[in-house]
Order: C-alpha cells, then structure tokens, then sequence
C-alpha cells in the first residue's frame, strides 16, 4: 500500500522515501516507531492491508510533531471499531519469486459501552535473494565484481490494548506490542577481478560472509486523551520499551594470483555486535 501512496518511494532495499528526501519518520497511531529502517520493513510487511484504516502523508510537519526526520512524516493509522460491534479479519498471503514467501495476520476488535479491546497479530516468512554486478575503473584501475546475497526473514508482531471512555470527550487506554524477528541470516558471496587499466586482469579477491541476526522488540503504553468538539486536544502518554538487537558477522577474504593460482593473501573477519537498548518516555501534547 505504501508503494501506491503519493509521493513515497521505496527503493529494493526497502528504504522509504518522501518526495525524494530520505530521513523519514514513521508514525503507527500517531505514534513514532523507534525502530532502524531494516526492522520497520519487517514490521510493516506483516501488516496486512485490510488492518489500515488510512495513510497520513505529511511533507511538512507542524510543531505538533517531534522534530525528528528531515524527510517528512508518515502516519499509519490502524482500524478501530466504532461502533458497537465485534470483528476479526484473517488473512493469508503467498508470494513466488526465486523463492516463496508467505505472510499472516489477524486482526480482532470488540466495542461494547465504553470499552474498545482490540489485537493484532502478523507474521511473515520467506527467502530473497539478490544478484549484481558492476565495473568500475578508478586510479590507473579497474575492478569487476559480482555479488549474489540470500537471506532468510522471519518475523512475527502482535499488539493488544484495551480502551474506556470516561466522558465522550475524555479516553484512558493501555496497549503492549511486541516485534520480533528470529533467526534471521544472510549469506553472501563476491568475486571481484583487479586488475591495472588496458591490461589483463590479475587477482581474484573472493569474499564468503555469514551473517545471523536476532531482534525483538517490547513497548508497553498508557495514554490519556481529551477531544471535544469545538477541535480542542490534549493527550498524554506514558511509554516503556525494550530493544534487543544481536548480530553476528563472519567473513572470508581470499586472495588468489588469476594465472598462477596461487594464494596471495588469506583472512577472516568477525564482529559481533550486541545491542540493548531501554526506552523511558513520557509526552504530553496539546
């Protein structure tokens, strides 16, 4: 859906863009999600269509918004029942390319009086891969490389809340989402040719990564909120979170003589990077 929105633009590696202008932010329920572009893809790919109730494009923010994101803002809004009434929408979905790929989700909601309790939950798994190439010639050198890279992605989100109404004009809620991502690897594979300019090519560089990744995200909300109808508002809003974000990186460099075969250079490189980070907020706005 995001793809057909005015002005957004997502390139192949999901990075979304406003207008041209990259930075932006973007808002779940009017609410900023604190997350890398990387884990906002995987979010939003297990986000069924039928669960958004609008898309909010916003190129230039008012004051009423944190000053974060130079590219503008996009505001996903999730459907809630106005009524009274009780739903629950299940979806399934299946996608082939060099690999399959498959995402659920399902979403509930049930109003009665003054409570709104509604849950969604979404998951999403699949394998991609991506194959380029290029040639460049820089500094009396030249360079040919070709890379193919495969991932796995698994993801999984689900949020629950409950709202009551303590006035037509006056709502207290609390909701807990949770965004997770396991085990999740990418492999790559590269071979470059080097070479100087107007000669034969010399050396074979051949580069074999491996890449494991775990992400789990936790966020828990209480929030208060004022509207009457003359447009005034007031919210606050009382937000505890949790990120977890581990990735392990290993990777080979061989170096190899293209007409003796022989081994010119040979190592391996590792970084592990463990992330955690807590999110303690408290916002109020009028």
């Amino acid at each position: 859906m995001l793809r057909k929105a005015p002005g957004v633009t997502i390139d192949n590696n999901d990075n979304i863009s406003l207008k041209g202008k990259q930075g932006v932010q973007v808002y779940i329920d009017n609410k900023p999600t604190q997350m890398s572009s990387e884990e906002l893809a995987a979010y939003l790919q297990t986000l069924d269509a039928s669960q958004i109730d609008n898309i909010e494009i916003i190129s230039n923010p008012s004051a009423r918004y944190d000053a974060a994101g130079t590219g503008g803002i996009i505001n996903v809004i999730l459907k809630k029942e106005k009524q009274e009434n009780a739903n629950a929408i299940l979806t399934m979905g299946y996608q082939q390319g060099f690999y399959a790929k498959y995402n659920t989700s399902l979403a509930g909601n049930y109003k009665k009086n003054k409570w709104n309790l509604f849950g969604n939950v979404g998951s999403r798994r699949g394998n991609w891969r991506n194959i380029s190439s290029f040639y460049r010639e820089q500094n009396n050198q030249r360079i040919k490389s070709d890379a193919t890279r495969t991932s796995s992605r698994n993801g999984i989100n689900a949020k629950v809340g409950i709202d009551y109404s303590l006035h037509k004009f006056h709502t207290i809620g609390v909701y807990s989402s949770i965004n997770s991502s396991p085990n999740n690897q990418t492999n790559g594979k590269n071979i470059s040719t080097l070479g100087a300019l107007n000669q034969d090519f010399t050396t074979d560089l051949i580069t074999n990564s491996t890449e494991p990744k775990n992400r789990e995200n936790y966020n828990y909300n209480f929030n208060y909120i004022f509207k009457d109808t003359s447009g005034h508002f007031l919210s606050f809003d009382l937000d505890v979170g949790k990120r977890k974000n581990n990735k392990e990186l290993t990777q080979s460099n061989l170096f190899k003589d293209i007409i003796t075969n022989e081994v010119k250079g040979n190592n391996t490189i590792d970084n592990d990077r463990f992330t955690t980070i807590y999110l303690k907020s408290i916002k109020s706005d009028y």
